[in-house]
């Protein structure tokens, strides 16, 4: 089985949910709107509710949920999953704490709702903070996670600004291909750190260090900010070293139409389609959910275009890649080459009635 990453159109936010080769599950950020796609509807279509002995529960099971930051469009709708129907067993969490004035705390429901659910993990040790480092941060089966941000030094500022320097940055990586989740994050935490010290540009002794920054799909940063690459008030100075070092061969800006922010600004989209390879940007406003696989043999499916019922239909094509067997000799006699294959739109599966939808 290859190692399947879901973009569903969720609007003006940030949720990916990745099904890994081993048949564990992460969801990464959520963001629960009416466009397109429902995602608490998405996980009860993907994610079927079964007995598990090991917890004695009958649930839809969640293995990871990560949150790159306390922020309402990555955390919106978290409230649902603390509920009977559904079963988180680890939290990975970038560990910012908002300062909310008491008389303004009924304006952050989802923020309250997720350190609920932080809390009530806690006393199953089943909270862990991301933490910066070039080790691997966790491996799931054969993939293998990093992270690259927030740094061990983690600001205690609750600012706006300071939180997106600061936010969860981690990287995906399974059989030659990976995906790189950019969060909030801005020009100076890939300027001060993370490009000193994740990419071939660290050097140890006097040995360059591997560039563990390259990725074949960079989830880009904020919706398409610009802030990505240039400072406040400062649109001529842009910083691109951070995408010659990502050097992706696809970029997806999860972005809403309308948008009050003014997302994706132009000059960053510019810059992601100079510094994606054959200028494969995808933009969910436009080009809706997306769809991908790695498999084992270092091919990448893809689709965009997805409706919900095609999204959630989506399906790897096991007969377009080589055999286990093969892949190793492969790689030896020829050299690695990457080759993304464009699947066809699935046949969409009638909708049953599932227990426990509402």
């Amino acid at each position: 089985m290859p190692l399947e990453i879901f973009v569903p159109n969720t609007g003006q936010g940030d949720c990916t949910y990745v099904r890994f080769a081993n048949g564990k599950n992460m969801l990464v950020d959520m963001n629960k709107s009416t466009t397109d796609v429902d995602i608490i509807e998405f996980l009860r279509d993907k994610i079927k509710k079964t007995y598990h002995s090991d917890i004695d529960k009958t649930c839809r099971r969640i293995n990871y949920f990560v949150n790159t930051h306390p922020h309402e469009d990555h955390l919106r709708g978290i409230a649902e999953l603390d509920s009977d129907e559904f079963y988180i067993d680890k939290i990975w969490e970038s560990d910012h704490r908002l300062y909310v004035p008491k008389e303004k705390q009924a304006e952050y429901p989802h923020y309250y709702a997720f350190l609920s659910l932080v809390n009530k993990l806690k006393k199953r040790s089943a909270v862990r903070v991301l933490k910066a480092g070039r080790a691997c941060f966790e491996e799931i089966g054969s993939a293998k996670i990093y992270v690259f941000a927030p740094s061990q030094y983690l600001t205690d500022s609750s600012s706006r600004e300071d939180i997106h320097n600061q936010c969860g940055i981690l990287k995906i990586e399974y059989a030659d291909n990976s995906v790189l989740f950019a969060g909030d994050s801005d020009r100076s935490s890939w300027e001060d750190r993370i490009v000193p010290n994740y990419s071939d540009d660290k050097e140890i002794d006097g040995k360059k260090q591997s560039n563990l920054l390259k990725s074949t799909v960079l989830h880009a940063s904020h919706h398409g900010s610009k802030y990505f690459f240039v400072k406040k008030n400062n649109d001529d100075d842009k910083y691109k070293r951070s995408m010659d070092k990502i050097d992706p061969r696809f970029t997806i800006i999860p972005v809403g139409k309308d948008n009050k922010h003014g997302h994706p600004d132009k000059l960053a989209v510019d810059i992601y389609i100079e510094k994606t390879k054959y200028n494969r940007v995808f933009q969910t406003k436009d080009d809706k959910s997306i769809y991908f696989a790695f498999f084992s043999d270092g091919k990448v499916q893809y689709k965009k275009g997805l409706s919900y019922d095609q999204l959630v239909s989506m399906k790897p094509d096991e007969s377009k890649t080589i055999t286990n067997s093969l892949y190793s000799s492969t790689r030896t006699l020829s050299g690695y080459i990457p080759t993304d294959i464009e699947l066809s739109m699935p046949v969409i599966i009638p909708k049953t009635k599932r227990e426990g939808y509402m």
